[in-house]
């Protein structure tokens, strides 16, 4: 079961909306945050615990999704993490290249709150039933 999720994303509206449907949907749920790569890599190498499964947005201004992405994939701490790519992007260039690079899932961000609230359970869903240990009970 996913008890800590870890979004990496630098508009902060996208964070409040992000928390408040992760929140409805898992309110059990650790939520965590940074505001673009930099910051998330530097949390994540401190972390005594990784998040179960990290939301990434695609464009960020410093360090891009795809630059972030090829760091955490590219460390040993980080490589086993689920990444889900959060994005606006609906280019399939853009999925590929994610997908190639070691992302389990790419997100297009959903136009409504009970849209995103929809999706957050269904690609959830997904990475529980792909990381899921042999003989783990889901709850």
């Amino acid at each position: 079961m996913v008890r800590i999720i870890f979004m990496i994303d630098d508009d902060q509206d996208d964070r409040e909306i992000f928390q408040e449907a992760i929140l409805k949907c898992y309110p059990h749920v650790e939520l965590n945050f940074a505001t673009d790569g930099d910051e998330a890599l530097r949390i994540l190498k401190t972390n005594t615990r990784n998040p179960d499964v990290i939301f990434l947005d695609y464009n960020m201004p410093r360090m891009t999704g795809v630059d972030c992405l090829r760091a955490l994939k590219g460390r040993e701490k980080t490589r086993s993490i689920p990444v889900v790519m959060y994005t606006t992007s609906g280019d399939a260039e853009d999925k590929n290249v994610t997908l190639m690079l070691g992302a389990d899932h790419f997100m297009t961000k959903p136009n409504s709150f009970d849209d995103l609230c929809v999706e957050l359970k269904r690609v959830l869903n997904l990475i529980e039933n792909k990381y899921r240990r042999p003989g783990e009970l889901k709850e």
